[in-house]
C-alpha cells in the first residue's frame, strides 16, 4: 500500500500558521496500478477562518496519483448538470475555451462547441489523455475563457494554481470556478473525501483569488453540482490580503456539522453489519464499490450468501472478494432479501435498472442506502 508524501501548509488566504485541527480521517483508494492509503488532516485558520488540509500531499505525488486514478464511469448518469453550466457560459461566449480537470467531458464539450471557436480539456488522468496534462502546458496569454468545476478543492497549492491560470488568460480573460461550499457541510459528507484539500466559502475564495490577480464579477449559489457555488473572475491586478471579517466561528460550526453527518453514516454502517449477521442464510446484494463499501468491509468478513456488484468492470479486482457485473447475477438479485446501495446519488438509476432487468422492486425492509441523510436525500461526498 502506497502513501503520499505530505507537507505542512500555512493559510493561503491570509498567510497565518495559527491553525486548529478539526477532523482527521484515512481511507483506501485503488487506482489502476496501486493501492493508496490517503489521510486527511482538516484544519481551520484562527486568523481568517479558511479551512484546508495540513499536512497535505506534495504536488508531484498528487499528480501521479490522479494520473493513475480510474476515470469517471461513463455508464452512470453525469454527476453534474450540463444545462446549468451552459447558462453561465452563454454570458461569456466567444474565443477559445479551456477546461481544467474535466475528466470524461466529451458530452459537455459537444454541447458548448457552438459558443466558442475551440474547446480543450486539460486532464491529468492517463486513461483520458495520451500524456498527463497540467495547466502548465498552456501558453501564456492564450485563453479567453478558462473553467474548472470541482477541481480547486483538490489542489495542493491554490495560489500557485491560480497564478498559472492568470498567466494563461488573455487580458480581460474570464475564469469560471465551481467548488463545494463549506456552508453546506452540515448537509453532506464532503469531509469524507481525503482528496479534498481545501474547503471554500465564497468569501475565502474571493480573497484568495484577489491575492492572485483576479477581480470577482459574478457569484451564485446556483452551480452544476449540488452543494457547490459558482464564482466568475476576470484577470485583473494583484492585491494584498487586507484582513477584515473573520469566518472562524461560522466555518468551525460548518465543519462540526459535517463531522456530525459522518458520525451518523458510520453508525448506520455499524448497524448494517449487525443486520447482515442476523440475516443468516439470506441472499444479500451489496451494490457499488465506493468508499462507503470499503469502510463497511474494513475488518468485516462477508457471510457466504452476500455478493458485491458494480457496473464498472474495471473494479472487478478491487476487493478481496469477487466483484460481479450486475448482468452476471440477475437471478441472485431477483431472489435477494436485501439490497444495499453504497452510491446514494445513483439510487434511482440502480433501482430502475433492477426493475427493468429482473422485474423486482426493492423498497422498505428490502432496501438500505448508505450515505443518505435523515430525510432520505443523498449526501454528496
Amino acid at each position: 500500500m502506497k502513501e503520499l508524501m505530505m507537507k505542512k501548509r500555512v493559510c493561503e488566504c491570509c498567510g497565518s500558521s495559527d491553525l486548529e485541527s478539526v477532523f482527521r480521517d484515512k481511507t483506501m483508494v485503488k487506482t489502476r496500478a496501486q493501492i493508496y492509503r490517503l489521510e486527511s488532516f482538516v484544519v481551520i485558520c484562527r486568523n481568517c477562518g479558511f479551512c484546508f488540509n495540513s499536512p497535505s500531499p506534495v504536488k508531484e505525488e498528487l499528480m501521479e496519483y490522479y494520473a493513475d486514478c480510474l476515470s469517471v464511469n461513463i455508464a452512470v448518469p453525469l454527476a453534474y448538470s450540463i444545462e446549468t453550466r451552459l447558462e453561465t457560459l452563454k454570458r461569456y461566449a466567444g474565443g477559445n475555451f479551456v477546461e481544467i480537470g474535466g475528466n470524461q467531458s466529451d458530452k459537455f464539450h459537444e454541447r458548448i462547441k457552438g459558443l466558442f471557436l475551440s474547446t480543450r480539456n486539460i486532464e491529468p488522468n492517463l486513461e483520458i489523455a495520451a500524456g498527463s496534462e497540467t495547466i502548465d502546458k498552456l501558453e501564456k496569454n492564450s485563453v479567453d475563457v478558462l473553467a474548472f468545476y470541482d477541481v480547486l478543492e483538490h489542489v495542493a497549492d491554490v495560489r500557485d494554481f491560480l497564478r498559472a491560470c492568470k498567466s494563461s488568460l488573455k487580458e480581460g480573460g474570464v475564469m469560471i470556478v465551481e467548488v463545494p461550499n463549506i456552508k453546506y457541510y452540515p448537509k453532506n459528507l464532503m469531509l469524507l473525501s481525503a482528496e479534498h484539500l481545501n474547503h471554500f466559502s465564497p468569501f475565502a475564495l474571493e480573497r484568495i483569488a484577489r491575492r492572485c490577480g483576479f477581480d470577482l464579477i459574478e457569484i451564485s449559489h446556483t452551480a452544476s453540482r449540488p452543494f457547490s457555488f459558482l464564482a466568475v473572475f476576470k484577470k485583473g491586478k494583484i492585491r494584498k490580503y487586507s484582513g477584515g471579517y473573520n469566518e472562524y466561528l461560522d466555518n468551525l460550526a460548518c465543519l462540526r456539522g459535517g463531522v456530525n453527518q459522518i458520525d451518523r453514516v458510520m453508525l448506520k454502517i455499524n448497524n448494517l453489519r449487525d443486520k447482515i449477521i442476523k440475516l443468516k442464510d439470506k441472499k444479500i446484494v451489496l451494490w457499488c464499490v465506493t468508499d462507503f463499501l470499503y469502510r463497511f468491509l474494513e475488518g468485516y468478513k462477508l457471510p457466504q450468501d452476500v455478493i458485491v456488484v458494480d457496473s464498472d468492470s474495471r473494479k472487478k479486482d478491487h476487493l478481496s472478494v469477487p466483484v460481479y457485473q450486475p448482468a452476471e447475477k440477475l437471478d441472485f438479485i431477483r431472489q435477494s432479501d436485501l439490497l444495499v446501495i453504497f452510491s446514494p446519488r445513483n439510487k434511482t438509476s440502480i433501482l430502475d435498472w433492477i426493475l427493468e432487468n429482473t422485474g423486482e422492486e426493492f423498497n422498505g425492509k428490502k432496501l438500505e442506502v448508505i450515505g443518505c441523510g435523515v430525510y432520505g436525500e443523498p449526501l454528496q461526498v
